[in-house]
């Protein structure tokens, strides 16, 4: 899995790291296949964790430097921080998918949870198509 992220040069690969994730006990989703077809993708990978605020700093800069040549964005702040952003990556070279990366920083909703998502997918869909299908 990080094989993929961190080939295509994300400085949010650091955060997808099996000793990452287990260093901050965070819950991990990785998902090919069969299971995405309805969704145009080939890889979806989760990450869900909790995080001091120097690491949470360091998670917005590398998600900042990702999607500073983003297609497509959407994003919010609150309080002078990130909330979240849905953001599709310029396509690989040589590929026809779509890179797509998500952000969202629970811990700023009212009664929030001091959680960290932040999601990398890989498919042949759009960033509209997969706002649509994943929002309740």
């Amino acid at each position: 899995m990080l094989s993929t992220i961190a080939q295509d040069k994300l400085h949010v690969a650091p955060f997808f790291k099996t000793r990452f994730v287990e260093s901050h006990k965070a819950s991990m989703v990785k998902l090919s296949g069969k299971s995405l077809v309805d969704y145009s993708l080939l890889k979806f990978y989760s990450v869900t964790m909790s995080l001091s605020l120097q690491e949470v700093l360091e998670l917005e800069k590398a998600v900042a430097k990702d999607t500073y040549n983003a297609t497509e964005q959407e994003s919010a702040s609150k309080h002078g921080r990130l909330y979240y952003g849905f953001y599709q990556l310029p396509k690989k070279e040589n590929s026809n998918y779509h890179q797509f990366l998500f952000y969202r920083n629970n811990g700023l909703q009212p009664r929030g949870n001091p959680t960290y998502t932040i999601i990398y997918m890989e498919g042949q869909t759009s960033l509209q198509d997969l706002k649509r299908k994943f929002t309740p």
